[in-house]
Parts: C-alpha cells; structure tokens; sequence
C-alpha cells in the first residue's frame, strides 16, 4: 500500500508542469539556435520572479530543459543543488536558507521572499525532470565594471559549454546587450558579451508598483538603506506577454511585461 507521503508528493510533481501561460514565449523560445535567454528584472518584486518561474515551466515543456541561473553568488551553487536533491521539504529549506547570501549585510531584493519561492517552485520543476540544473552565477571574484560584468558572462558560458541552454535572471543593467553609462564611464554589461547570434535579452516591464532595494542614503549607518520604494503608476499600461524589438543595437531583444503594477517582496530572512 502507498503511504499518504507518497501520494501527496506524486500530487506535487504532477502538478508541477502546469504553467501560466504567456503570451508570445512560443514564438521566443522556437528558435533552437539561442542558447543563453536572458531576463532583466528590477530586484525585490514579487512579480519578476514568479513570472521568470513561469518561463522556466514553459521552456521546459517546449523541450528546451534549460539549466536556471540565478543572480546569487556563485559559491551558493552547491547548495542549491543540494536543496534540489532533497526529498523533505523542511530539511531543504534549512539547508538552503543556512548559505550566508540569506543574512545581509545587503538585503538588496535577491534574498527575497519571491526568490525564495522561486527556488521552491524550481525544485519542483528540477523533481519532474522539466529543467536541467539550477546554478548561481554571481561573479565572487573582486572586480568591478566590464571585468565585472566579463565574468559574470563566463559563467554563463560555463553553464551552457556542452551545448545547453541557459535561462538566467539577472538585474536588468547586466542584461543590456549594449553600451551603459555609469559615472561618466561607458562599459559593456554581460549580456553583450555572450555569442550575439546565440543570445536573447528581455527586460521586464510593468504597469508601475513598488520593489524593495537598497540607495545610497548619507544618513544610515552602512551608508545605503534598503526598504520598500513606490514607484507609482507606469504612464503607459501594457498587458502580459513578450514584445520584440525590430532591428539591431537596441539595448535589449524586447520586453517581458508583466501586465500588472509589481509588490515589494521583503527580505526572506532578517537578523
């Protein structure tokens, strides 16, 4: 006789193929030569993440099987797989949320609740043979700018080294596939330097809302402050799905819009 466990996590993966659906991802993902599919979001939204996850579920059922990036530190990988491969949910997410990423001392919107709950939903989708792998790729190396940004690109490039393909979450400054302005210095983001013919970059759009991040702020302790920021409506109001951009040298191959205003997701964790 199955036991109820046995059952209800039978349930779970069943279910775990069901995905949102979104307007336009066939046509975006039918092109078998891309192997790096990038999407920039702005960090500490509820909506980015749980979109991206919809993306991940529909890739992997167009057959694709990406392997996930996501914009953690690098040394996190491990770990992640690790939490893949559990089977308790309870002892998986100990063991997840004991990486240090979790604890500061920057709660800048990737140690989120909604990154959390995408690592969740990953490890169902990994569970059900939907997706490959679920990697981090934070460069840990100390650099900064275009050296920066290089190496973040190899990691992805690492990722995909036997031909597979990659879909990565990034902030959406890192997936411009063109120049970017900084403090008077121009430099190229990682995006434009993974194999252009073999590479896609969508930002992500929304009707407006609020996230949470951290600015330079004088008057704090640590010099920044991270909290919620509302960003009030969007001027314009779009509906969900993907926009292409025509023609080259645009900053991105077009847009992910959410077709709704964004949350603030807080912190996952805060000691």
């Amino acid at each position: 006789m199955m036991s109820i466990g046995f059952l209800l996590a039978s349930a779970v993966l069943s279910g775990a193929g069901t995905c949102d659906q979104i307007p336009g991802a066939d046509a975006v993902l039918r092109d078998r030569a891309i192997r790096w599919f990038i999407v920039g979001e702005q960090h500490g939204t509820t909506e980015a993440p749980e979109i991206f996850a919809d993306l991940a579920c529909l890739a992997g059922n167009a057959g694709r099987k990406p392997v996930i990036a996501v914009e953690l530190p690098a040394d996190a990988t491990e770990t992640i797989r690790e939490f893949l491969s559990t089977p308790d949910d309870r002892t998986a997410r100990e063991r997840l949320l004991a990486h240090a990423f979790w604890r500061g001392p920057m709660y800048d919107g990737r140690s989120s609740k909604a990154m959390l709950n995408l690592l969740e939903r990953l490890r169902r989708l990994k569970q059900a043979n939907i997706i490959a792998d679920v990697i981090a790729f934070q460069p840990t190396i100390f650099a900064t700018g275009e050296a920066y940004e290089k190496a973040m690109a190899l990691n992805l490039e690492r990722a995909s080294a036997e031909g597979g393909f990659v879909l990565a979450l990034v902030g959406n400054v890192h997936a411009r596939l063109t120049q970017w302005q900084f403090s008077g210095k121009s430099y190229l983001p990682m995006a434009g330097h993974l194999p252009r013919r073999q590479t896609l970059s969508f930002d992500i759009g929304d009707n407006g809302g609020a996230q949470w991040a951290c600015f330079v702020e004088p008057s704090a302790k640590s010099g920044t402050e991270c909290g919620p920021r509302d960003h009030g409506p969007a001027e314009h109001q779009f509906s969900r799905g993907f926009v292409q951009n025509a023609g080259e040298g645009k900053p991105y191959s077009g847009y992910l819009n959410l077709g709704t205003p964004t949350t603030a997701s807080g912190p996952a964790i805060i000691e």
